[in-house]
């Protein structure tokens, strides 16, 4: 775990040196500190969860989503005996940050192994992009983390603003602050 951050971190870094961290639609692009989420409808949080997924503009349950394309979860502090609502609002992005999560395939002596294809070990990741929220009206809002399995090996990237801003659709609208 600590080897994947510690590579996480040389990789983003390579990136901002070279020029890659200023470009919203690089998978190296931290979202800056001031910028905002504007939520447009209604979103249910539904017992016993305290997440929403999102995928091309719709709300989704887990099972429905592509882990391997980007996808959002909107969290709320904790879970609820009811279904809780989060209004339409603007909600401030106070943090942002990126990480790497490796993916636990099954429970055993074999759930955390590497795969090998053709000769080529993949190590397969969720490439996270995390963005805490804050809203004096909402304050159980908590954060929106966009993701997609990758493997480390040939195509993990973390999600795009551009990217970010397809899966949220109509839902919402992601406004950067200036860096």
């Amino acid at each position: 775990m600590a080897r994947m951050l510690l590579l996480g971190f040389v990789v983003l870094l390579l990136a901002y040196a070279r020029g890659a961290g200023a470009d919203e639609d690089s998978p190296y692009f931290l979202i800056p500190a001031g910028s905002t989420l504007v939520l447009h409808q209604d979103i249910a949080v539904t017992p016993p969860g305290a997440v929403v997924y999102i995928q091309d503009g719709r709300v989704k349950n887990y099972g429905a989503i592509t882990r391997y394309y980007p996808h959002c979860l909107l969290t709320v502090v904790k879970p609820a005996a009811a279904t809780q609502t989060v209004h339409p609002g603007k909600f401030l992005i106070y943090r942002s940050r990126v990480e790497t999560d490796p993916v636990n395939s099954g429970a055993g002596p074999a759930g955390n192994q590497d795969i090998a294809l053709g000769g080529v070990t993949q190590n397969p990741q969720i490439y996270e992009t995390k963005l805490y929220l804050r809203s004096s009206s909402q304050p159980e809002v908590r954060r929106l983390t966009c993701q997609q399995l990758g493997d480390s090996a040939s195509d993990g990237n973390y999600v795009s603003v551009r990217q970010i801003r397809k899966v949220l659709g109509a839902l919402a609208s992601l406004r950067l602050a200036p860096p």
